[in-house]
């Protein structure tokens, strides 16, 4: 539903349409108690706006949480098992723009907490964190798609690291098989 949610929040906000058409997109993307619902936010008050519809939903079918919980649980994520340093900074801010949505943070504040954030979660990517000096970067970070493009340029490189240091090895390994059969 937060997903739903979010497309349809960008519609209303995005989209050059009519309000009317508005109502009807949203209309059309619903159904079971969700469309019930808005049939009966209609059928109470017909000029309901798009944005009254998508409230209405939000508030029967949301998250509960105030902005306040949500930053503690945003406070609480780490890094996950096998979770690039990438994938998390997008869970991270994911979770940030709903803390933000539901005032439970200064939308000035946002670059400071992400990197804060990255730096206390990341407990798979010591190395990569270093290597990007982030948390020496706390005071003057990168805005989200900056440092997004820092961390995925960096895992590329260690990938490619990886792929090299994986075909020396089989080279050598090669190498060391013809010198042994040789030596018989």
């Amino acid at each position: 539903m937060e997903t739903w949610i979010e497309q349809a929040r960008l519609m209303i906000t995005e989209c050059e349409c009519s309000e009317k058409e508005k109502r009807q997109r949203i209309v059309e993307s619903l159904k079971g108690p969700a469309l019930e619902l808005i049939r009966a936010v209609r059928f109470s008050n017909p000029e309901a706006s798009a944005l009254q519809y998508l409230e209405a939903v939000e508030s029967t079918f949301g998250s509960s949480d105030s902005g306040e919980d949500l930053y503690f649980k945003f406070r609480l994520l780490r890094q996950s098992t096998g979770q690039t340093l990438s994938e998390f900074l997008r869970r991270i801010e994911k979770m940030l723009s709903k803390v933000v949505e539901r005032d439970g943070l200064s939308p000035g504040l946002v670059d400071k907490v992400r990197i804060k954030q990255l730096v206390r979660g990341a407990v798979n990517s010591d190395m990569m964190l270093l290597q990007l000096r982030l948390r020496e970067r706390k005071h003057y970070p990168p805005s989200f798609l900056n440092l997004l493009k820092e961390i995925r340029k960096a895992e590329e490189s260690e990938a490619s690291r990886h792929r090299m240091s994986a075909k020396a090895k089989a080279i050598q390994y090669r190498e060391d098989e013809r010198a042994s059969t040789s030596v018989i």
